[in-house]
């Protein structure tokens, strides 16, 4: 299923070898978001608000154990 954050905050956005990540604030909770050769889209969208449509995923790398949202789609917020 996928999700929709719309009007998220962002607290970080990142080009980490050509992919996006960002960390963003929505519900007063704190969220991890990744998009795959998206990288370009960073600086876009740093200190602004975000829609963005995605699903969850566990977030293995580094041998970690979080979850975060595999961006599908994402824009500025209105």
């Amino acid at each position: 299923a996928h999700l929709l954050l719309s009007g998220a905050a962002v607290r970080s956005a990142r080009n980490l070898k050509g992919h996006l990540k960002l960390e963003l604030t929505f519900a007063r909770r704190e969220i991890s978001c990744f998009g795959f050769e998206l990288g370009e889209l960073a600086a876009r969208f740093a200190g602004g608000r975000v829609d963005v449509v995605g699903r969850l995923r566990r977030d293995a790398w580094r041998g970690g154990d979080a979850v975060e949202i595999r961006i599908e789609h994402v824009a500025a917020a209105d």
